[in-house]
């Protein structure tokens, strides 16, 4: 009966309904009926209640709690491996310089340094009668080798020529020069293995 007073409450419209009267009714049967603002018919047991209406109440809502986006982050670009040109030529060295020294008796030699050589040229000695001395005495006049770089154009066969006087020094095996003449042969071998003397050889 409780259940069906309060849904009996929340049919009536809001706007009027400040005080409501409630009829209870039993009929012969002890039967209990519970009818708003009708009185009981006839015959019936009628008990009267005045009930206060609840007052309208507005509709409460929640608001939906904010759904979190995760954040997008900025796509990962590969970075692109660096092209490498496997046609290009690698840059070939020039070999270096090289001299042509020339003595006083015409001859020539080739050298790395171009720094000249003295020489002691014998000089003829006579006594104050203008012969020639016989006392074993000598004397010499100090002369300087004359050296020349030579050009770019020829400089590669100038290589190649001193690389076959070293290897002729190595192939002489005298102790007293075999160090020089390895040293030297390395590097005429460097020379035209390394450079641009390696294409003209």
């Amino acid at each position: 009966m409780v259940m069906g007073l309060t849904m009996l409450l929340l049919s009536m419209h809001p706007a009027t309904a400040q005080q409501v009267t409630i009829y209870r009714c039993t009929d012969a049967s002890g039967n209990v009926t519970l009818q708003n603002g009708i009185r009981c018919p006839k015959g019936q047991k009628q008990e009267t209640k005045r009930l206060q209406a609840p007052a309208p109440t507005e509709p409460t809502y929640t608001s939906p709690a904010p759904v979190m986006q995760a954040p997008i982050s900025a796509p990962v670009y590969a970075t692109p491996a660096p092209v490498v040109n496997t046609n290009a030529t690698p840059s070939i060295l020039p070999p270096p310089p090289l001299y042509r020294c020339h003595a006083h008796t015409g001859n020539s030699y080739l050298s790395e340094d171009g720094a000249p050589k003295d020489r002691c040229v014998e000089l003829q000695i006579t006594d104050l009668a203008g012969s020639q001395n016989r006392s074993g005495a000598q004397a010499c006049e100090v002369q300087q080798d004359r050296c020349e770089r030579i050009t770019d154009e020829q400089l590669c066969e100038a290589w190649s020529q001193y690389d076959k006087q070293a290897q002729s020094l190595v192939a002489l095996d005298n102790p007293d020069i075999a160090g020089k003449a390895h040293a030297m042969y390395g590097r005429t071998q460097k020379v035209m293995t390394t450079t641009s003397c390696a294409q003209n050889p």
